[in-house]
């Protein structure tokens, strides 16, 4: 739905002609749409130029969502003493390079400057 920038009633549309023929295989949007809130971590604020997540809300959101992955419930059954968790993060930035000018709605923002962090999960273990 959104690597194909379907609208909502373009998903409904394809959803029901399958099903019409006999082949059940797009989830209901509703679904979808819980399914994206859940990817999201509490406390994330965003504007139109800057993004801000408190570290512990990222960190906590990211556990969560490794815990539903398949088969790590089962672990924690078996007894798991221990969870340690391997994070990355790193910055990038750019002045001047590659300037893309966007329109912003304060005129205070300037889009020639760019700086971001990036986080990312290394690894997960569990004793």
């Amino acid at each position: 739905m959104v690597q194909n920038t379907l609208t909502k009633q373009q998903y409904i549309n394809i959803r029901l002609e399958s099903k019409r023929r006999n082949c059940d295989i797009y989830p209901p949007y509703e679904y979808i749409v819980n399914a994206k809130k859940e990817c999201y971590p509490d406390n994330l604020h965003v504007s139109e130029t800057n993004c801000f997540i408190p570290m512990q809300d990222l960190f906590n959101h990211t556990t969560h969502r490794i815990f539903k992955i398949s088969g790590v419930p089962k672990v924690i059954e078996m007894q798991m003493k221990k969870f340690e968790i391997i994070y990355k993060w790193g910055c990038d930035g750019s002045n001047g390079q590659s300037q893309y000018k966007v329109k912003l709605s304060t005129s205070t923002s300037d889009s020639d400057c760019s700086f971001y962090v990036l986080f990312s999960t290394i690894t997960a273990t569990w004793i």
